[in-house]
């Protein structure tokens, strides 16, 4: 008996557009090697490509782009691919990606990725909130800076 790495749930979501979601590009691209179909849209019409586009993550749209091309021209249920998606929430990394040289969503080489927010608390805050078991504070934490601090480090390790 195998690993089913297709398997869809009651969303007809996959692993590989829970792997988008929760998790980063190392994993996405272990299930594609794998065999994960990358062509598969969920109930809400949402492929593992547009839907990194629509989460701004750079590096998994990036992976797709240069391993799967043709998810390129995938849409959604609005009739949106990535490009699209992208283009509507400025993630100008992400277009620049998908649309090299597009002249109106400009990335400067030293410039702060904009999806990458500041830090909401300091260090003593958290420990204080850890200690104090303060739990709405560490899943915020975990919520919007973990995917951020990620992406800062797959972008240093370049």
């Amino acid at each position: 008996m195998g690993v089913d790495f297709n398997h869809q749930d009651e969303q007809n979501r996959t692993p590989l557009h829970y792997a988008v979601q929760y998790y980063g590009v190392d994993f996405v691209k272990w299930l594609c090697e794998s065999g994960a179909n990358w062509k598969t849209a969920d109930i809400s019409g949402q492929y593992p490509i547009t839907e990194a586009a629509e989460k701004g993550d750079p590096p998994v749209v990036k992976y797709f782009i240069e391993n799967r091309p043709a998810t390129r021209e995938l849409k959604n249920k609005a009739g949106q691919n990535a490009l699209a998606i992208a283009k509507a929430c400025r993630y100008n990394r992400i277009v620049q990606l998908l649309d090299p040289g597009n002249k109106d969503y400009r990335v400067k080489e030293d410039e702060e990725d904009p999806t990458i927010a500041p830090p909401k608390y300091t260090l003593q805050q958290l420990l204080r909130a850890s200690e104090n078991g303060q739990v709405p504070i560490i899943k915020e934490f975990v919520d919007q800076r973990y995917r951020s601090l990620a992406t800062k480090l797959i972008n240093v390790g370049k």
